[in-house]
């Protein structure tokens, strides 16, 4: 079943900061999500720790395991979740830029179960609020961000729009159907966003060079050996 996760320590890690990785206001390069999921029985897990560890500071967690995620882990033996970070990987980035990159989701609390379930829980979960915060954390900064959107997300996001009257900038009429292809739908100077093939999709290496490729020209030198 689909809901807030019943963890209330993981829930409080999380509202304490809702977003994984770099805060998004000091981040160069944002990927966007639904939602913060994990397992049910997280709290009883061994690596339950380092998931802690991990939502306290991100930035720290990749400097010191050299790992983007926990669920990168030797220690981690389930599988939900390893799709999107095994492909995230492949862009190679190396630790020296966990300052720069930020995760960030549309519900501001961690989840349980598939978002597909109950999309209707999903859309009266959104806080209206912290989405008008991190709609101006995006265009208000000192430099041009980067921001990748999921194609799943993008829909998503067109009828957040249209419910909370926000996110005026996103088009209407961009046509995104196609997968491992990338798609520049905002370019300004504030911000250039991309809606591109989820990580846990069907992606392919191409897609996931080309991603790279424009990460290369928002981080010079991001990318390991």
């Amino acid at each position: 079943m689909y809901s807030i996760h019943p963890s209330k320590e993981l829930t409080s890690l999380y509202r304490q900061k809702p977003y994984q990785g770099q805060n998004p206001e000091l981040a160069k390069v944002i990927f966007l999500g639904l939602d913060a999921n994990f397992a049910e029985d997280i709290e009883q897990s061994e690596y339950y720790p380092y998931i802690k560890e991990y939502l306290t500071d991100g930035v720290k967690f990749w400097e010191k395991y050299d790992v983007h995620h926990p669920f990168m882990l030797p220690q981690y033996k389930n599988r939900d979740g390893v799709t999107y970070h095994k492909n995230f990987s492949k862009l190679k980035l190396c630790a020296l830029n966990a300052k720069h990159i930020s995760f960030v989701e549309l519900l501001d609390v961690p989840t349980v179960g598939r978002t597909s379930n109950n999309k209707r829980l999903f859309y009266g979960m959104l806080n209206r609020s912290y989405l008008i915060e991190l709609e101006a954390l995006i265009f208000t900064s000192d430099y041009k961000k980067l921001v990748f959107i999921p194609r799943g997300v993008y829909k998503d996001l067109l009828k957040t729009k249209k419910e909370y009257d926000i996110f005026h900038w996103l088009p209407d009429d961009v046509s995104v159907k196609d997968l491992n292809k990338a798609y520049k739908i905002v370019d300004n100077d504030s911000v250039c966003i991309y809606v591109v093939t989820h990580f846990s999709d069907t992606i392919s290496n191409e897609h996931i060079n080309e991603i790279r490729q424009i990460l290369d020209t928002y981080l010079p030198n991001s990318f390991a050996d």
